[in-house]
């Protein structure tokens, strides 16, 4: 079981081997190696800092500090609500790793990546919406 925010069930789509640091990039690659190769692992959708977190140098006391703005966290939060919203999914739930797909396939779109995404320094790169396309 691995439990995972809101906002990295989207950004695991695109990852190709970019991050924030070596930390991050290493474990953000275990982990889509694990959602890609055991798609029925149950995964807990949570509203707070992951795993994946945990590896982020942008990670300060807890709460999302990216560049020193920490209104960084509040935009973090309201990417995983609308995630969570979008795919309808509940908050401390278990999910498989193909549920989600599942759902990301059916509810996610240009407009879900517009609002979500928006103002993400990855999104320019184009990965995420491949990624969605090669489930």
């Amino acid at each position: 079981m691995l439990a995972l925010r809101g906002h990295h069930l989207v950004c695991r789509l695109g990852f190709r081997g970019l991050g924030y640091s070596d930390a991050f990039v290493q474990q953000m690659t275990e982990i889509v190696h694990l959602l890609r190769t055991y798609p029925e692992m149950k995964l807990r959708v949570i509203a707070g800092p992951d795993v994946l977190c945990d590896a982020c140098p942008h990670l300060v006391d807890g709460q999302c500090q990216t560049a020193g703005n920490s209104h960084s966290e509040i935009r973090i939060q309201a990417m995983d609500r609308a995630v969570i919203q979008i795919l309808d999914l509940q908050v401390g739930h278990l999910y498989t790793v193909q549920m989600i797909n599942e759902r990301m396939k059916a509810r996610f779109d240009k407009a879900s990546f517009d609002l979500v995404c928006a103002d993400c320094r990855w999104r320019a790169l184009g990965f995420c919406e491949a990624g969605l396309e090669g489930l």
